[in-house]
Parts: structure tokens; sequence; C-alpha cells
């Protein structure tokens, strides 16, 4: 039923191929990357996040599911869930195209996609790259908005779970933090920035319990 459901939800020329997933998943166990091949095909990213959960150690390459354009809600949430079953090959293929659901318009992508982040290992590379994204040698516009909440609600979990040791960062993020804890742009009659003021209080706070 379940399999039915999922297929008569997607696009026509993918239904064969996720109801032979289903039908392959419940007639033998999990023992080859041809599974996960399948439903990577498929695109369905529910699919490939239970699959990957039972094997996380798959040579299958799921960078083709992060390069993926597509800007749903849904499949960000999956992205955001199957992003700490990754292993650490596999964070360095998709590793390009984090940024973007980390820097997402939608406040809650950038949340999950913060929380997932942080409860991985990542290079000293990747977040000196992310924190160079913080406007720091000029005003902050509106646009520079979500990436001032994604990255600092990246740096405040990341502290908290300790897998950022802000000793590492603090030379680099402390002038840029400091423009988004003062941070308002006046759009029209009233003003926005409160959600990036509150994360940068966020960071300065776990910070303090470090």
């Amino acid at each position: 039923q379940y399999a039915h459901k999922v297929a008569m939800s997607s696009r026509p020329e993918r239904r064969p191929a996720i109801l032979l997933l289903a039908n392959a998943v419940f007639s033998s166990p999990l023992e080859s990357d041809e599974l996960l091949e399948v439903a990577v095909g498929c695109g369905n990213l529910e699919l490939v996040y239970r699959l990957v959960k039972q094997n996380a150690k798959t040579a299958v390459d799921l960078s083709r599911i992060w390069s993926s354009t597509d800007g749903n809600r849904e499949a960000a949430k999956w992205k955001c869930k199957l992003l700490p079953l990754l292993v650490t090959s596999h964070l360095t293929l998709v590793q390009p195209h984090i940024t973007g659901l980390l820097f997402n318009k939608d406040v809650s992508t950038r949340e999950q996609m913060a929380k997932s982040l942080s409860k991985v290992k990542l290079t000293q590379g990747f977040v000196e790259s992310v924190i160079a994204a913080l406007p720091s040698l000029h005003v902050p516009h509106e646009s520079d908005l979500p990436v001032m909440h994604g990255v600092c609600m990246l740096i405040g979990y990341g502290i908290l779970r300790r897998t950022i040791d802000i000793q590492l960062y603090k030379h680099i993020l402390a002038t840029p933090l400091k423009r988004c804890l003062w941070f308002d742009y006046c759009k029209g009659t009233f003003s926005v920035g409160s959600v990036v003021r509150d994360a940068a209080c966020f960071v300065v706070w776990a910070w303090s319990r470090r």
C-alpha cells in the first residue's frame, strides 16, 4: 500500500521504477547497492533515506540527489534528514550543494539544515568558507538575511554539539557576529532582521556555555 501510494504520487515515468524497488525490498534483504541506485534514479528522497539508514556505508554516489535544483520544502526536509547519515566520503561530494539549503529563503529549511550539519564533523575549510559568507565589509542588506541567519544557526548548534571548535574561528567570526547582533533593515513602514539578531544571540549564548 505504501509503495502504491508513493508510486501514484510520482511522475508517470517514475512509477515503474518505484514499484520495482518496493518489490525488491519486500522480497529480498538489502545486500547490494542496486536497490539504492534504483531509488536515486526514481528521485524519491524518502525511499533513499530509508535505504541509506540501513546501509550508511553504501558506495552509491549520492551527490546526484544534492545537485538537483528541486526547491520543494518536502525535498529539502529529506535532504536534511539524510545528511547526518552520510559517511565522510559522501559529505565531501555534497558540500558544494549544502550551502544552497543553509542559505535558503525558507526559515524552517535553514534551521533544519543547520541542525543536521551540526551533527557531523565538518572540515575546517568548510566552516571557514561558511563564515566568510557573512557580510563584514559592507552594510548588510535584506538580501543578506538568509546567509546571516543560516551561518549563525549552524555555528550555534555546532558549538553546543561540540562539532565546531569555536576557538579555531573566533578571530574571523567576531567582527561579522557583531554586525549580526545589530542587524536591522527598514522595509517600508516596518523592519526585518529579528531572526538574525536572535540567531546571533544564540551563538553568544552557546559560546558562553562552552
